[in-house]
Formats: C-alpha cells, sequence, structure tokens
C-alpha cells in the first residue's frame, strides 16, 4: 500500500523486535490511510465538480457579458446619431439666426 524508507523501515522492523509498535496499531495505521486516501478521493470528486461548475458559470457570465457589450455598443450608435442631429440643428439654428439678425 505505501513504501517506507529504509530508516523508516529499519525503525519500524525494531519497534515490531522491541514490541513498542504493535500489530493492531499496523492494522489502524492501514485503516487511517485508507480512510485518508478515500478522503482524498471525495475532496479530488468535489474539487472536479466545482471547478466543472466554475466553467459553466464563466461561459454564462462571458455569454451575458457580450450581450451587455452589444447592446452598449447599440446605445452607442444611438446616442453618436442623436448627438449628429442635435450638432446639425445647432447649426442650422445658428445659421437662420445670423441671417435673421
Amino acid at each position: 500500500m505505501f513504501q517506507l524508507s529504509n530508516v523508516a523501515r529499519r525503525s519500524f522492523s525494531r519497534g515490531l523486535i522491541t514490541g513498542r509498535v504493535k500489530i493492531s496499531q499496523i492494522s489502524k495505521f492501514n485503516n487511517s490511510l485508507k480512510e485518508l486516501k478515500d478522503d482524498v478521493k471525495n475532496v479530488s470528486k468535489k474539487l472536479n465538480e466545482i471547478e466543472t461548475k466554475v466553467q459553466e458559470d464563466g461561459k454564462k457570465v462571458s455569454k451575458k457579458l457580450n450581450e451587455i457589450e452589444t447592446k452598449v455598443q447599440e446605445d452607442g450608435k444611438k446616442v453618436s446619431k442623436k448627438l449628429d442631429e442635435i450638432e446639425t440643428n445647432y447649426w442650422v439654428g445658428v445659421s437662420q439666426a445670423e441671417r435673421l439678425g
């Protein structure tokens, strides 16, 4: 399941020989490792789900921003056209005032 370094293996062997390490401790350790492995899998799965959701949300935001940008450009063209009309009317009015005045 896992590989020990040489130092850890010697220490582990001495622990078994001297009785400091019990078989039940090894079993608990292996169970803990298995639980940790399962937890890591669960976290990894959840992170993948979150990543997928974020990507989907990002696409929605990007689409909405494109819609807003298009609308702003259209509104900008309308404003520009209206300003041109106002400016034209102003100069027509100035020209007429000069003729009258």
